[in-house]
């Protein structure tokens, strides 16, 4: 059975990520998947916390893992390409360095991939509370790397946990190097659009830690960014530069409750009348967050 196994490499872009790597890198070389048909390609994008150094301690232990270097650029999508450019298996299985997938993880994602028809995998994330459970870590985690609900409802996916054929992405090409955020989506939407299919996969679980408030204002931050970025991939038109403005004067709004409420009921989670209203106030300082971030881009723009 091991010999018809497809070979795997499992890309994981790394950046000052010294608090987390370890618990990712135990995780993906303690797999039942067996260790013969998997490589682990850990990219370092300049990290200056001491995250190599951790990860050559597991090269050293495990001859399938390797560390690689992107210095040239800045940005997780071109660590990911470098990953690919090193990679040697059938299939690429991508992960963040700060999730921590089960022991099962790989098996059943490679499982779900060699469905028939199947091109692309989506995984599911498993939130923790790191701080057990605050109303940033609870909005966090019904909010951002929703999988199930970004294919079933959007036919994308995200890298933090994505199983993909090495010939989908020799015909799409490599994820946008410039892009500081939604590059995966972008990549995953060309992927589906080209006529790929991709599949959610339930018991391929990674687990991510949800993010305190500060960490999770500088992601909806860096979240608008990128899609401005995004936004300019496409044909500028005045329908879609009046959309735009709608879309940010918008985003000054704090988020209605009952979409929270439909957030909680969708991922099984009660809270206290005092935790629903904190976590009202952090989705929009989130929204505001986000805001920013667009404004921020489109008035340097012409620095860009």
């Amino acid at each position: 059975m091991t010999s018809t196994l497809p070979f795997v490499s499992v890309i994981v872009p790394v950046y000052n990520e010294a608090e987390t790597i370890r618990k990712c890198l135990n995780s993906v070389t303690s797999q039942t998947y067996p260790k013969s048909k998997y490589e682990v390609l850990v990219v370092d994008n300049g990290s200056q916390d001491g995250t190599k150094e951790i990860a050559r301690q597991f090269s050293t232990a495990y001859d399938n893992l390797k560390i690689l270097i992107e210095d040239e650029q800045q940005g997780s999508y071109a660590a990911r390409n470098t990953g690919i450019e090193h990679s040697n298996g059938a299939i690429l299985a991508f992960l963040d360095g700060d999730c921590s997938p089960h022991q099962q993880w790989l098996e059943r994602g490679v499982s779900t991939l060699s469905g028939i028809g199947v091109d692309l995998v989506g995984g599911n994330v498993e939130f923790t509370y790191p701080n057990g459970g605050t109303a940033a870590e609870r909005y966090d985690s019904f909010t951002n790397m929703q999988m199930e609900e970004s294919i079933s409802k959007r036919n994308v996916a995200k890298t933090v946990n994505l199983f993909v054929r090495q010939d989908v992405v020799e015909d799409v090409g490599p994820f946008p190097n410039h892009l500081i955020s939604g590059g995966d989506v972008h990549w995953t939407k060309r992927a589906t659009d080209a006529g790929y299919t991709l599949t959610f996969a339930p018991d391929a679980i990674g687990c991510h830690p949800a993010r305190p408030f500060g960490e999770l204002l500088q992601k909806q931050f860096r979240v608008g960014k990128g899609q401005m970025q995004v936004w300019m991939l496409d044909r500028i038109s005045l329908r879609r530069v009046f959309a735009l403005a709608l879309w940010i004067l918008v985003g000054f709004l704090p988020k209605p409750p009952h979409y929270l409420s439909q957030d909680l009921r969708r991922t099984g989670q009660t809270v206290t009348k005092a935790m629903f209203v904190r976590i009202l106030v952090v989705a929009w300082c989130c929204r505001l967050a986000e805001n920013a971030g667009r404004l921020y881009y489109l008035l340097r723009l012409e620095e860009q």
